[in-house]
């Protein structure tokens, strides 16, 4: 768990005005990140990177990156029913930018439309 300590410095605070009046005022935090690592298991070599609680698992040789929640640092990890489709060279900066893309257009389908 995060405690104020730890993000105090890298929050932006948003104030939000409601149609009463009534003001609140959050702070928005940068998405949490890790990686991206090599490591390896009995099926090989992969790349993984942690953006915002979503997990990219990508496979040498293989152009379907897996999508898990969890953490990098846990074994723990809930598979999910998505996968990203890269058809580039196996490379740590691709899978950064994809996983990252992916969050925000995922993330995206869930903010309330303004105006």
């Amino acid at each position: 768990m995060l405690e104020w300590a730890d993000i105090s410095a890298v929050a932006v605070p948003e104030t939000v005005t409601f149609h009463n009046g009534k003001s609140i005022t959050l702070y928005r935090i940068p998405a949490v990140r890790k990686g991206p690592l090599m490591r390896r298991d009995r099926r090989g070599a992969y790349l993984v990177y942690l953006y915002s609680s979503f997990v990219f698992r990508w496979y040498a040789g293989e152009s379907a990156v897996r999508i898990y929640h969890g953490d990098i640092d846990c074994s723990d990890e809930y598979p999910l029913p998505w996968t990203v489709e890269i058809d580039t060279e196996w490379d740590p900066i691709t899978l950064t930018h994809r996983a990252q893309q992916w969050v925000r257009a995922h993330c995206a389908q869930f903010e309330k439309k303004r105006g």
